[in-house]
């Protein structure tokens, strides 16, 4: 906040767990406030209604609903989310229904969208995370260390797969309560590249944020970590 000087703190919760409030729940036990912004995972709110509920009753509270999205491998459901990366071919063919990926795709789609509905049919909001850490090669829609034309036609073919994410979700699904949120990763681990490497637009991004996994979230402590920081905030969005 730019304004007020002030940070908001939040808590992802375990979306996948029949446990799936713990940490709010210790919070109350202590009789400490609860931050401000909660989430989850919606494929894991897909199949678990008790913590869909939960984060909708969250929503109707007045609290900010931040869910990322992690869909399964289109070329293959099975690998799950982590590596198989995909070449940028099969990149394109997620935008083409009459392939397997492309069906495979739209299935994912189709998986979380009753969710998202849920919050619009409740006039909350929801701060929507896909794709994230694109720029890191660990999940199957992530970097492939090409260079040159290879990653401008990667980048392309990402910004293309982002952009019918968008009309899909708010064209074709009606959804009208979404914030689509572009995350990079911090880029102090190996095979990573700038985090605006994969940025889709300004036309199709509403917030933007940096992944860091290091408790003094200082980016690593690194001057090209800083940097790459400073490049994403000159997007212009929050």
């Amino acid at each position: 906040d730019k304004v007020h000087k002030r940070t908001m703190i939040g808590q992802h919760l375990l979306s996948w767990s029949t446990n799936w409030d713990a940490a709010m729940s210790k919070l109350r036990a202590r009789g400490l406030p609860l931050p401000k912004i909660v989430g989850g995972d919606a494929t894991e709110l897909s199949w678990n209604n008790a913590a869909l509920e939960g984060l909708v009753n969250y929503g109707k509270a007045g609290h900010i609903i931040v869910l990322t999205w992690h869909p399964s491998n289109p070329t293959n459901p099975s690998y799950g989310t982590h590596f198989h990366n995909l070449t940028t071919t099969q990149f394109k063919q997620m935008l083409d229904d009459s392939t397997t990926i492309g069906q495979n795709w739209q299935a994912e789609i189709d998986k979380i969208a009753p969710v998202l509905q849920r919050f619009q049919q409740n006039n909350i909001p929801v701060v929507f995370k896909p794709l994230h850490e694109q720029n890191a090669e660990w999940f199957w829609w992530g970097h492939n260390q090409v260079a040159g034309k290879a990653l401008a036609d990667r980048q392309l073919a990402f910004r293309n797969v982002w952009k019918d994410l968008v009309k899909n979700l708010t064209q074709d699904k009606g959804l009208d309560n979404l914030l689509f949120l572009f995350a990079a990763s911090t880029v102090t681990y190996d095979k990573t590249v700038a985090t605006t490497t994969y940025y889709p637009g300004s036309d199709l991004v509403d917030i933007v944020g940096i992944d860091v996994y290091q408790e003094q979230l200082n980016l690593g402590g690194s001057r090209i970590g800083k940097q790459h920081y400073v490049e994403l905030s000159k997007t212009g969005k929050p």
